[in-house]
């Protein structure tokens, strides 16, 4: 059928995701279950080395067989009666008994119930999936259920004779002994009780889990790819289930077929009854009328004696055909009447002798006298007396008999014979009563025949006539109750063939379904797609042969395969992978005692006398480990109190997360690693404990507080939304999800290899998701943590700070980045945060909405995980180009040390070099030691710090050493004459990259402003021209562009982009470098261009900001001939010289303006710096030629661009304006001297 299904859906990723939790809590659950419930069981029961239980005095007790009877046993070879003693369950199995017999105490018998209520929480979860329980049979009503389990060890039998073993038996094989004690005393032992019921907790819970998974997958649907539809995996399981119901219904309906089989029988009995009876009837008045009238001949008495006796013998015949069908009724219960039995059969012996002795004597008295006929008559009655009397006997008898049965069996039998027993007395006692009938009559007879005829024949005839009318009212009244039993057995009859009908339909209906599944499967497997089996160890049998989707039945299998041979590669690759990456979580996690203020953070904020608690428990745990369990014990108790229910019930069914791996290596997966042996070991150990133990207790604590809520605000603590809401905030506050932020995504065990702590990323989501969007438990806890969080984090951080004497700063953003200094405390020089990782959080969805979520999730990737990310996105460097790793600044990054231990550490090596106070040390170790998120300064800061300290005694001054009278900013950091100079004359006292950008900065400086100087000297001493000194000055100020570009990045990556205030020295520079790029023609500088909004730049910032740009770039050089050249290039710009407001040609012909005609020059002359093969070209037509020509102009324009250098034409407008303003227009002419210019200007 071609079925395709994503295994990304939720119904198969939540499926295994809840079945791999689940099988991971389970054994926690067993251990919690067995630690609570069997804490006092351990206290108070006492097992000797044997495994027998000792009673209140100290010995040990007589076991108990399954009827309450003390058990003994008879040794084979000397026929001496041996004791059998009690083993635990043996005392289990009859609690009370022993408890009200003064053998246990009603305290050990309370904790042997208590321990026994495992079985009572786990029942009801069973049988929801329609899953019987198991006890053993065994159990005495006065008794509780503890399983025996397996045996732990077995040596030869001493009282049976059964072939020895090495293998250790299975539980059924040593539970074939009927009590504890004889297979203790066969040398078998077992498992401590509390140690077996840990155990079948683990597997029941085992049971309920796959058969959870097992209902959940078969609701996963499935596309037909041939017929478009969709059909539920369950519909592959139809032909399964439905053959085992196929089962079941065939053996309904032949067991209905049974039923009216063995109603029509004895229907027909009864039919039979009634035609006898009334034929019985009928012959008696016959007789009666044949007896009444005295005038019969002897001849005729004679027959009627006959009729008589074969009466008797009819009667008797119908007896024997009735107890007959008593025998076979109750054949099938042959063990246990026998001898009811044998009794009717020598009953019916008995009967059928006395019936040939009356044949016997009837031959005889057919030519026998009256007075003969009635000797015989009395023998025969006196006969079928003596039967009647042990008939009745024997019913007597078999009553008993049947009355000593089991309850349910006697029930059973006496149902079965109670209308043959009956029928069988009617029998019996219609043949006396008639016999005694004949009887009399044949006394009458006799009488009649030797006293007056008349008197005697009128009594005996009114005698038997009551009889008669006796004997037919009884009669009709049975008659008519059997025929309204049979009426009954018929309609029993027509309802079981009614009943049968929808038998037979169910049948047809469940031979439909196996044909629909197998044309599914056929039609599977004509499309050729890949079909695959669960296994069964995960889902249990209920799926075993069942051909399911092939990538399906990988992704349930997948949870528990080995990596075949087809994935050696990525073994081979995940093994180092995992190793590496475990290490480094093991080392780094080591001696992090900080648990409380990351992940218990928000609880502080929603109450902090549980984590005070949490904390105290964790501390006496380190001297008894069992402190938690003792803890659990008393809140459970304290709960079931309340009526709030059992932490068990929290943890199963709300999924209230215990914590027992997320120690100190929550990235081992391994139980069995040495990496979870080691930490097990003193000290490690101990900060295990500190980690791990505070979060369970105050899950347990906060959980215990929601219910306590939930109950008072009305809700149902039963109700398991209710459970499930108060767990769930438990976990979210404490700071534990049920699964890493990536687990649905790539796996649980995919997110630990990605992340370092996923769990507690997606508890804090979840909490913001909860505060936003959910209401509720979950919701309420949400909004309350997190609000106490913020106002109480604020008002704290604002109290300590105004005590401290320092500002709070409350931007979240600065220079377009997170602030690093957001609503910090600065405390012995270092910042804290009092928000800890949700002050990273939010700083981390800050830059994930400013487009750069690579920063947060570096900052929460596993080691392994982060140092690939580095090296596949080629950060093998530092912003300033240091190498990544071994440096004092980025080599925290990647050595292997615990974290709080890290920055300790290097706080040490910083005090003993003298870059930090061991005060600042002191402070920095306790502060990690309790987890509180903080950093010493960092460079930027101290930086930041040694300039502002720096700066009041720090003037800038012109070439002459006069002070540039200017407006100083409040920071630093907008005065970047003060940083260069700062940076230059103090390298070494600014650490890390400020210390390489100040060199850097002093080396362009110190290049350039030589250069700048000698070219300003050598024009000012007319040894070159305007002309050949705007050529050299055009050029270093290019160069010195170009060198110092890279610089300003690198300041502004390491000080930040910041935005410079508006008439601050940084807006001066800022500006005057946007003079270069605005001045850029075609990737070319245009110096004309550059020149005039340099001019521009002048005239709006003023005399004193064109002073601080010179000093900055110049550095010391002579700036009179730059500052003259840049005020005549100003006021040509004013005049209109620059933008075409003045006309300077005239007579062009080719329609080009002006301002396109000196672009066209200044071209011209950019061409010729760049090829100095041009320069040997004398002719300027031809030059012009050469160089326009490949650019596209035209002849007409290349010729313009030429005539534009002849004073012929030259605007008269021009004209006169040069001769208006020689000191303007002779800084035109680039063939002027210096002293032509200064001479002209003086005029």
């Amino acid at each position: 059928m071609n079925l395709r299904a994503n295994i990304d859906k939720p119904q198969v990723f939540y499926s295994m995701k809840a079945f791999e939790e689940a099988n991971a809590r389970i054994p926690l659950v067993a251990d919690d279950l067995a630690k609570t419930t069997g804490d006092d069981y351990v206290r108070m029961v006492e097992i000797d080395k044997d495994g027998y239980q000792l009673g209140a005095n100290g010995q040990r007790m007589p076991a108990l067989d399954r009827n309450g009877h003390i058990r003994t046993l008879v040794d084979q070879n000397s026929g001496d009666a041996i004791p059998v003693f009690a083993g635990p369950r043996d005392v289990a199995y009859h609690v009370d008994w022993y408890e009200a017999n003064g053998y246990i105490t009603p305290e050990v018998a309370g904790a042997i119930r208590k321990l026994a209520s495992i079985s009572d929480e786990i029942s009801p979860m069973l049988k929801a999936f329609k899953i019987e329980p198991d006890p053993e049979a065994n159990v005495g009503l006065d008794g509780v259920y503890i399983s025996r389990g397996q045996v732990k060890q077995e040596r030869v039998p001493r009282f049976r004779r059964e072939p020895t073993t090495s293998r250790i038996p299975s539980s059924d094989k040593a539970q074939a002994f009927m009590t504890e004690g004889e297979s203790l005393l066969a040398g078998n032992r077992y498992d401590h009780p509390v140690e077996a019921m840990r155990k079948y907790a683990k597997d029941q819970l085992d049971k309920i889990n796959k058969a959870n998974l097992s209902t959940n997958l078969s609701y996963v649907r499935v596309e037909s790819a041939l017929s478009g539809q969709e059909l539920r995996l369950g519909d592959l399981q139809l032909d399964k289930e439905a053959q085992a119901r196929l089962e079941d219904t065939i053996r309904n309906i032949k067991t209905a077929k049974k039923e009216i089989k063995k109603v029509s029988l004895r229907k027909k009995g009864i039919d039979r009854d009634v035609r006898m009876r009334q034929r019985n009837d009928d012959r008696v008045r016959k007789l009666l009328d044949v007896a009444a009238d005295q005038s019969l001949q002897s001849n005729a008495r004679r027959i009627a004696a006959k009729d008589a006796f074969t009466l008797a013998q009819s009667t008797f015949d119908d007896a024997a055909s009735a107890a007959k069908e008593y025998l076979d009724a109750t054949a099938k219960f042959a063990g246990k009447n026998s001898e009811a039995r044998i009794a009717l059969t020598e009953t019916l012996d008995a009967a059928r002798k006395t019936v040939r002795e009356v044949e016997a004597v009837l031959k005889d008295e057919v030519t026998a006298e009256s007075l003969d006929n009635l000797h015989h008559i009395d023998g025969a009655l006196a006969q079928a007396d003596a039967i009647r009397k042990a008939v009745a006997t024997d019913i007597d008898r078999l009553s008993d008999r049947l009355a000593a049965l089991p309850l349910a069996e006697r029930e059973r039998a006496e149902e079965a014979t109670r209308f043959f027993m009956d029928k069988a007395k009617n029998q019996f006692g219609d043949s006396v009563s008639e016999l005694r009938a004949q009887k009399n009559a044949a006394v009458a007879a006799a009488r009649r025949e030797t006293t007056a005829v008349e008197n005697i024949r009128s009594r005996i005839t009114q005698g038997k006539v009551d009889e008669l009318e006796r004997l037919t009212r009884r009669r009709a009244k049975d008659l008519r109750e059997t025929l309204s039993y049979s009426q009954e057995l018929q309609g029993r009859i027509d309802e079981l063939e009614t009943n049968l009908l929808p038998l037979n339909d169910h049948k047809r209906e469940l031979n439909d379904i196996i044909t629909q599944s197998e044309v599914f499967r056929r039609e599977m497997k004509e499309s050729g797609i890949p079909t695959g089996y669960f296994d069964a160890s995960i889902v249990g049998n209920t799926w075993a042969g069942v051909p399911v989707p092939n990538e399906i039945a990988n992704a349930v299998n997948k949870y528990k395969s080995v990596p075949g041979a087809q994935r050696k590669l990525l073994a081979a690759l995940t093994i180092p992978y995992d190793a590496v990456n475990d290490v480094f979580r093991f080392i780094g996690a080591t001696a992090d005692v900080s648990r409380t203020a990351i992940q218990g953070l928000l609880g502080i904020g929603e109450n902090p006398d549980i984590t005070r608690k949490g904390i105290g428990v964790a501390v006496k745990a380190l001297k008894d480990p069992e402190e938690e369990f003792t803890f659990l014990k008393q809140v459970e108790q304290e709960m079931v109190d309340e009526g709030l229910g059992t932490l068990a019930r929290a943890v199963g069914v709300g999924k209230l997360e215990i914590a027992h791996g997320e120690y100190l290596f929550r990235g081992v997966s391994d139980e069995n690693s040495m990496l979870a042996a080691l930490a097990k070991k003193k000290p490690l150990s101990w900060f295990e404990i500190m980690f791990s133990t505070p979060g369970n207790a105050e899950r347990y604590l906060r959980y215990q507080d929601y219910m306590r809520a939930a109950k008072l605000a009305g809700k149902d603590v039963d109700d398991v939304r209710v459970i499930r809401d108060s767990a769930n905030a438990a976990n979210m506050v404490t700071g534990r999800s049920s699964h890493g932020v990536l687990a649905p995504i790539i796996g649980e065990r995919g997110s630990s290899r990605v992340l370092f702590a996923g769990r507690f990323v997606q508890s804090q989501f979840d909490t913001v998701y909860n505060a936003l969007l959910v209401g509720g438990i979950e919701g309420e806890v949400a909004r309350r943590s997190l609000l106490r969080l913020v106002l109480g984090g604020s008002a704290l951080t604002y109290m300590i700070n105004e005590a401290n004497g320092e500002k709070t700063d409350w931007r979240p953003i600065v220079d377009g980045i997170p602030n690093p200094n957001f609503v910090r405390v600065r405390v012995a020089g270092h910042d804290i945060s009092l928000f800890g990782p949700w002050d990273s959080l939010a700083k981390g969805l800050i830059s994930t909405y400013q487009g750069d979520p690579s920063s947060f999730f570096r900052s929460k990737m596993a080691p392994a995980a982060g140092i690939i990310y580095d090296l596949s996105a080629g950060n093998r460097k530092t912003p300033l180009d240091e190498p990544i790793g071994f440096n004092k600044e980025t080599l925290g990054q990647y050595k292997p040390s615990p974290f709080g231990l890290t920055d300790t550490i290097q706080g040490v090596i910083n005090a003993t070099r003298g870059e930090q106070s061991w005060t600042d040390t002191a402070a920095g170790a306790v502060f990690n030691a309790l987890g509180l998120k903080n950093s010493p300064l960092s460079p930027r800061e101290k930086y930041n710090k040694e300039l502002t300290e720096a700066y009041p005694g720090w003037s800038a001054k012109d070439t002459d050493g006069k002070p540039i009278a200017y407006a100083r900013p409040a920071d630093p950091l907008d005065d970047p004459l003060f940083l260069r100079e700062y940076a230059a004359n103090h390298p070494d006292s600014v650490p890390g990259p400020a210390s390489a950008l100040g060199k850097e900065l002093k080396a362009v400086r110190d290049e350039y402003g030589e250069a700048i100087k000698a070219n300003n000297a050598r024009f000012s001493n007319d040894e070159r021209t305007l002309g050949e000194w705007k050529a050299v000055r055009h050029d270093l100020k290019l160069q010195q562009r170009t060198a110092l570009e890279p610089i300003f990045e690198k300041m502004q990556q390491a000080f930040g982009d910041k935005e410079p205030e508006p008439g601050t020295p940084a807006a001066w520079l800022d500006s005057y470098m946007a003079t270069f790029e605005n001045a850029e023609v075609e990737k070319n500088i245009d110096f004309d261009l550059l020149d005039k909004y340099q001019a521009e730049w002048l005239k709006a910032n003023g005399a004193v900001a064109q002073d601080y740009i010179d000093q900055f770039f110049l550095a010391g050089a002579d700036p009179v001939a730059e500052r003259d050249y840049l005020y005549a290039m100003q006021k040509l710009n004013e005049d209109g010289y620059f933008d075409g407001g003045m006309p300077r040609y005239t007579g062009m012909i080719s329609g080009l303006s002006d301002r396109e005609i000196d672009k066209a020059k200044a071209f011209i002359s950019g061409s010729e710096e760049k090829h100095p093969e041009l320069a040997g070209i004398k002719d300027y037509m031809t030059k012009a030629f050469m160089i326009l020509d490949a650019e596209g102009y035209t002849i007409e324009q290349i010729v313009d661009v030429v005539n534009s250098n002849k004073k012929a034409f030259e605007n008269p407008v021009f004209t006169i304006y040069k001769f208006d303003n020689p000191q303007l227009v002779e800084w035109l002419d680039t063939g002027n001297f210096y002293s032509t210019l200064k001479a002209v200007a003086s005029r």
